[in-house]
């Protein structure tokens, strides 16, 4: 009989488990953010959006130095070949008309040839943190887009 009572408590124990209650997910913050380091040299760091729409970091060898306004005509340019296959993605509209980058103080004034006031948060964002980054930018520039609708506000790559 022993055999027996010890067969059922194990299986009364399997089948309530170990009581440890389901729930549903909870929020935690953030996700989480990975610092991205200034380009090496010869090197251009570009913003695209991937497949889910989040910023990200797509590098690009030039060969040479590395000019802030040509950085900046090439994220315009899009997505080459091999990212678009990577599934990355702009929300910028394409364009290559001449791009002008200068230094303003603590950060740089991007002019674009295209209407800004109405972008997208993501292609404002790719647009602040290509900039951040072109040339000799550590990614903590102030930078302020100018297109040719007006003026956006000063932002800073996060």
């Amino acid at each position: 009989m022993k055999p027996r009572i010890t067969a059922v408590l194990a299986l009364s124990l399997l089948l309530t488990g170990c009581g440890i209650q389901s729930t549903d997910v909870v929020e935690a913050g953030d996700p989480a953010r990975a610092h991205v380091n200034a380009p090496a040299a010869g090197r251009m760091l570009l913003f695209f959006l991937s497949p889910n729409g989040e910023l990200m970091p797509v590098t690009r060898s030039v060969g040479g130095p590395v000019e802030a306004g040509k950085t900046i005509a090439a994220l315009l340019a899009g997505p080459v070949e091999q990212e678009r296959a990577a599934g990355l993605d702009t929300a910028l509209p394409r364009h290559g008309l001449p791009v002008r980058i200068e230094d303003a103080g603590d950060g740089v004034r991007v002019y674009v040839g295209f209407d800004v006031t109405g972008l997208s948060g993501s292609a404002h964002r790719q647009l602040v943190c290509t900039a951040a980054y072109a040339g000799e930018g550590d990614g903590l520039l102030e930078v302020t887009v100018v297109g040719t609708d007006g003026t956006l506000p000063p932002d800073r790559c996060r």
